[in-house]
């Protein structure tokens, strides 16, 4: 949750405030249980109801489908899909540039 949702009630110098409405938070909230279960279960297993220890630390540790959850920024992406939010924390590569006047 907190890489997900509390972080977003942090303030700080680079995050002042939420930039997430009440109902966009609900929203992501409600996306964990189903990303974690239907997104990540699913890729890891598929149609077997369970899978060998070996097997199962290599999809998790080497396969983009399972390891993705162990990345905050990929966790966070595949939460704001399912959650059908507009990522507004993360500047783009646009707007980081300095501008020709700062030069």
């Amino acid at each position: 949750m907190f890489a997900t949702i509390d972080v977003f009630n942090f303030p700080t110098s680079k995050l002042p405030r939420n930039p997430y409405s009440e109902e966009e938070m609900n929203r992501i909230s409600n996306a964990i249980e189903v990303v974690l279960e239907d997104v990540w279960i699913e890729a890891l297993y598929g149609n077997k109801s369970t899978l060998l220890n070996d097997a199962w630390l290599e999809k998790v540790s080497k396969t983009k489908e399972g390891k993705f959850v162990f990345n905050a920024t990929k966790l966070r992406e595949a939460l704001f899909d399912k959650a059908n939010v507009e990522i507004k924390h993360l500047k783009t590569k646009t707007s980081a540039q300095p501008s020709k006047k700062d030069e």
